[in-house]
């Protein structure tokens, strides 16, 4: 459960920061693609389109990077709608259905 606000008053809750998740994120992306691409069977030239999961602008430009697709090729609703949890996959794809019609 996140801190209340007498859990702050009592520091019984300490945030801290760490890059370790980001250091993580960035390895596995480095060699995701090339595992999904292997498993597939194709290469970044056979892809029209790619729809990253809408976390961080920052975090799908690295995505689109590693994955050899270019910036244009990729949707990012970011500025559009913010972060939206779940549902932001959800309207990047309702986005690409839009724009490619």
């Amino acid at each position: 459960m996140p801190p209340n606000e007498e859990d702050i008053i009592n520091k019984n809750y300490f945030l801290t920061y760490s890059n370790a998740a980001e250091h993580f994120l960035d390895e596995a992306w480095q060699q995701t693609p090339a595992v999904l691409y292997k498993a597939a069977e194709c290469n970044a030239a056979d892809i029209d389109c790619l729809i990253p999961h809408q976390v961080l602008k920052k975090r799908t430009e690295f995505i689109s990077h590693a994955a050899n697709i270019s910036m244009s090729q990729t949707v990012d609703i970011l500025a559009d709608y913010a972060n939206c949890g779940s549902a932001s996959l959800l309207l990047a794809l309702h986005h690409a259905k839009k724009v490619s019609s």
